[in-house]
């Protein structure tokens, strides 16, 4: 947007209508117009991701218009999932939780390969379990270089089981590591 601006004065400058006899009305005109030429072309050239030009609520707005249609994508869920907008996230996660009827490989590998998506995933999976993510829950409970112990906990608690056998499980390896570094 800076360089459209930019690009609209540099169209003034050197208009040859625009001089010392014309009046400054005609030069004000000339900048209001080429800003609104350049602020179309920028929307028009992004316009294709709701996300880079709508708010939250018109973003949430087309992912539930996308859902009903059946064309949320697996990879627009992820994106969506990932998003640091909490409405969109929480959206996203409860399109995924409550409407998908099936949960793909092609699911579980772009969360694997989106820590924050997992996460955002994760967390509603703790308030309502799903069984058909089971299998992908419990894998999200091993440790890992990169999964944190809050990612570790979020998981055994969107398992929907009793918490002990888990939790035991994290903490003498959490107390060992921290044992080694006492």
């Amino acid at each position: 947007m800076k360089t459209s601006c930019v690009l609209g004065l540099v169209l003034v400058v050197f208009d040859p209508v625009s001089s010392a006899s014309n009046p400054p009305t005609a030069t004000a005109y000339a900048i209001d117009l080429t800003v609104t030429m350049a602020l179309s072309a920028s929307g028009f050239a992004t316009s294709q991701d709701p996300r880079t030009t709508q708010g939250p609520e018109s973003v949430c707005r087309a992912m539930c218009e996308a859902q009903d249609r059946g064309i949320l994508t697996v990879a627009a869920a992820i994106a969506y999932l990932a998003d640091e907008n909490e409405s969109v996230a929480g959206t996203a996660a409860a399109i995924v939780r409550h409407q998908w009827t099936e949960l793909s490989e092609e699911f579980f590998r772009g969360l694997d390969a989106n820590p924050r998506a997992a996460y955002r995933f994760l967390e509603e999976l703790a308030r309502a379990p799903r069984p058909a993510a089971a299998l992908w829950v419990a894998t999200q409970i091993a440790e890992t270089p990169s999964r944190s112990i809050g990612h570790r906990l979020l998981a055994l608690a969107a398992r929907g089981s009793e918490l002990n056998q888990g939790f035991d499980l994290i903490t003498s390896r959490t107390s060992l590591a921290l044992a080694h570094y006492l």
